[in-house]
């Protein structure tokens, strides 16, 4: 008997950073999957930013960790319900904001979970009995 393992990979959540750059005062969104936060403060803080977020029913609770600072950038990691899910980009809307504007990338593509198959091959003449996988 020979055993072979054909594919094994592990998922990889998408994370997405939000840069606020050049902003004095003001407010911005984010949109996803065509619903939209309510205004976050330019210099709100990531767990306001996943707060909002959370709020969306095309986020749900649990399925985005926010971290970082909007002095350098915010990175949203994708997880829970949409891990190693290939989403959207945010969408960011600075409109609202002074002397600035929001940029949204993808710093870290998802990568769907594979699961693993084994194969297992009878070798010989076996015409009955029995046999035991470890």
């Amino acid at each position: 008997m020979a055993t072979r393992t054909q594919t094994a990979a592990a998922g990889t959540n998408e994370i997405q950073r939000i840069s606020v750059l050049g902003a004095k005062a003001g407010t911005f969104t984010l949109s996803f999957r065509g619903q939209t936060t309510s205004a976050i403060a330019y210099n709100a803080s990531a767990a306001t930013v996943q707060a909002a977020l959370l709020l969306l029913a095309t986020v749900g609770t649990g399925n985005v960790a926010v971290t970082g600072t909007v002095t350098t950038y915010l990175e949203v990691t994708f997880q829970g319900d949409l891990a190693a899910e290939d989403v959207p980009l945010l969408v960011g809307d600075g409109s609202s904001l002074t002397g600035g504007a929001v940029y949204v990338t993808t710093t870290q593509a998802a990568a769907v979970d594979v699961l693993e198959q084994q194969k297992v091959t009878l070798i010989g003449d076996a015409a009955g009995g029995t046999f035991t996988l470890t």
